[in-house]
């Protein structure tokens, strides 16, 4: 069974999914050159970015919307295997638009698999 992101997900779902993975999801295999984020009392959820090194490769990227989004559609199309528990977690997160069903493990899955088109850490 494929899923697809809803149409009118709103920036808010995609920025809650950057923060859980900057704040702990990927912080074994990169550490951050920059991170960008509102400083009012609403974040900017457009305009979100994390300038990260990739301390096993040796490698800059980013991550920003596009990156969260691309993430997600990989999983969700079942591009991109993971372990069970973890896909059904993304997939009722993009169900209910709540990305609070997203830990840590699941946000890093998704930066990983936006990046890199797959999981190569875990």
């Amino acid at each position: 069974m494929q899923l697809t992101l809803k149409p009118e997900t709103k920036a808010e779902f995609f920025w809650d999914i950057f923060v859980t993975a900057c704040e702990g999801g990927i912080n074994y295999w990169a550490s951050f050159e920059r991170y960008h984020h509102s400083h009012g009392e609403a974040p900017d959820h457009e305009g979100f970015f994390a300038k990260i090194l990739d301390t096993e490769e040796v490698k800059r990227y980013e991550i920003h919307r596009a990156t969260i989004q691309n993430g997600l559609k990989a999983i969700l199309s079942g591009k991109v295997n993971l372990r069970s528990d973890i896909k059904s977690s993304i997939a009722l997160a993009s169900i209910e638009t709540d990305a609070g069903y997203i830990d840590a493990d699941g946000a890093d899955c998704i930066v990983q698999a936006g990046l890199f088109g797959h999981v190569i850490y875990s």
